[in-house]
């Protein structure tokens, strides 16, 4: 036993004494940012490797009754992060928690992401009860690739001077409301959009679709079913 622990012990080493980027690019592989700020306890030398890590992934579930604490938990994490290091992933699953006096927190986690050249944004939250817009930055966004939504209160008024979303390639959402049908009509506006995603829910059925790199467009029905189409 006490050879295999100091083999353990050895093992240990060698992994802190790696670089901060492979040690990062570990990190990125874990399903959570709560599990990446958790390995803060393995040595000093961990302690703020996790503040480089690309991906921002970030649950409610983890914080069963106590959504506020999740709330002041991600407000840590974007204050104590690294600004140098680009944001490649930002999720935010929020479930039906979210209040209206959240709004300008998520607003400002997602403007901080794109001024980190987000590549993913993934957002997931229902209200039913207040209106979220979406900062107009992402929709202005050079880095953006891929846009994943899934709410009842999110709207989309992209501003006038220039077309929305210069580089996305994969757009995913479902909606449950009538703000379904102001995104559906910024498709053609996407020069590059390839990949098209829709939960029906809410979903306005007479509004044409129209993109023109459009090559694969994926639509659910509430009973799970997959309507697919490809150009």
């Amino acid at each position: 036993m006490e050879l295999e622990g100091k083999l353990e012990a050895e093992a240990e080493d060698r992994i802190s004494e790696l670089p901060d980027a492979i040690l990062c690019h570990i990190l990125s592989f874990l399903p959570t940012t709560l599990y990446a700020v958790r390995t803060t306890i393995l040595s000093t030398r961990w302690k703020n490797v996790w503040t480089s890590v690309p991906n921002l992934v970030f649950e409610d579930r983890e914080f069963p009754g106590r959504f506020e604490a999740f709330m002041m938990f991600v407000d840590r994490v974007f204050s104590l992060r690294n600004n140098s290091s680009n944001i490649l992933k930002f999720r935010f699953l929020g479930g039906s928690n979210v209040e209206k006096e959240d709004i300008s927190r998520i607003d400002r986690w997602i403007c901080t992401a794109v001024r980190g050249n987000v590549v993913e944004l993934d957002l997931q939250f229902y209200s039913g009860t207040f209106e979220f817009k979406m900062p107009q930055s992402v929709f202005i966004c050079k880095t953006l690739v891929t846009l994943r939504v899934e709410s009842d209160c999110i709207s989309y008024a992209p501003p006038s001077t220039s077309g929305p979303f210069p580089s996305l390639k994969l757009l995913d959402f479902t909606a449950f409301n009538d703000y379904t049908t102001s995104l559906v009509k910024l498709f053609p506006l996407c020069p590059v959009l390839e990949d098209l995603v829709i939960g029906i829910n809410g979903y306005d059925k007479n509004v044409r679709i129209s993109a023109p790199e459009l090559k694969t467009l994926r639509i659910h029905s509430p009973w799970d079913e997959v309507i697919e189409f490809f150009y």
